[in-house]
């Protein structure tokens, strides 16, 4: 096993700030993320991360390796993409659709996925109305609904709970 698979977990979980995160990104499980950094950190007899109650921190040596670990992940895409004869950065325009409630709570997460991947040109439709997929009025809707019109693909993100108040 060599130091770039590791690094990957190292850069998730400084990424995240957790362990399950971490595993939900690299696709593993919870364990798996905590075996590698603690075998990275016992082979190179370094702590990496705080582990506190409301996630893991880089210590002070994550931080010293940090960036050089992003420039070999990079490099590594680069190897890859060169080997492959394609360019697999995301870039062109993705325009996501969602009703009010849920573009409030989706606006933090925009200005990340804003600077994650600064080649796509993101606009956001915040509507009541439905906007069509298949005639590619949108590329990604968010809707409150149990069940997605079998034409289309649907996954949960979360649960919602609503209810109408008088006085």
């Amino acid at each position: 096993m060599n130091d770039w698979d590791d690094l990957r977990y190292i850069l998730e979980v400084a990424r995240t700030g957790s362990v399950s995160g971490a595993a939900q990104r690299l696709g593993v499980n919870h364990s798996t993320v905590s075996r590698r950094i603690n075998a990275y950190e016992n082979k190179h007899d370094v702590r990496l991360f705080e582990r506190l109650p409301q996630g893991y921190e880089m210590t002070q040596a994550a931080e010293n390796i940090y960036q050089y670990a992003l420039e070999i992940e990079e490099r590594t895409l680069l190897v890859e993409r060169s080997l492959f004869g394609r360019d697999t950065r995301l870039q062109g325009r993705l325009c996501v659709t969602a009703f009010y409630e849920m573009a409030n709570l989706l606006m933090p997460h925009f200005g990340e996925f804003r600077r994650a991947y600064p080649e796509i040109d993101l606009e956001l439709f915040v509507t009541k109305e439905i906007r069509d997929l298949a005639a590619r009025e949108a590329d990604v809707a968010i809707r409150g609904t149990p069940n997605p019109p079998e034409t289309l693909v649907g996954k949960k993100i979360a649960d919602s709970v609503s209810g109408i108040y008088t006085s």
